[in-house]
């Protein structure tokens, strides 16, 4: 639990602070972080809490939408908890697929209010994508080393 909260919070400050260093990136910590969490052996509504309360913090913070990315948050640890993949490769796929979905419903919702077209978002998702993999390989390999430990402190003890 206290690591999930970890990753939120530094995926959290990353969302401010990456796009000042890098333009034209679009960051998903935020989507990493609720993926990784849903691998994580955390009570079910501990988690729903915990990532309801940083997606209206992401909302408040870096949006001028109130309540869509908390709601579309929702919608991905609803179906991050159902599929409940472990699998490496499979993980990294369900990231990408999230992604284009959470890129099309941007798109599709502020389409009207910020006339933006096809081959811009096109060309922002793909410049995006290597950076966004990148983290989240990181964020995998520091749940995966953590989980480690604590296996190995708890055998120890035994």
């Amino acid at each position: 639990m206290i690591t999930y909260v970890f990753l939120l919070l530094i995926s959290y400050f990353l969302e401010g602070i990456v796009p000042n260093i890098l333009s034209n990136i679009v960051l998903f910590f935020m989507i990493s972080a609720i993926l990784i969490g849903s691998i994580l052996n955390i009570d079910k509504k501990n988690y729903f809490f915990i990532s309801i309360i940083f997606s209206l913090l992401y909302d408040i913070t870096y949006t001028s939408f109130a309540f869509m990315n908390t709601l579309i948050f929702i919608f991905f640890m609803i179906i991050y908890k159902k599929i409940n993949v472990k699998n490496f490769f499979l993980l990294i796929i369900e990231y990408i697929i999230s992604i284009m979905f959470y890129f099309l419903i941007n798109y599709i919702i502020t389409f009207e209010l910020l006339n933006i077209n096809y081959n811009y978002l096109l060309k922002t998702i793909f410049n995006s994508m290597i950076f966004n993999i990148t983290y989240f390989i990181i964020l995998y390999s520091i749940v995966s080393l953590v989980k480690l430990i604590k296996r190995n402190i708890i055998s120890k003890k035994a």
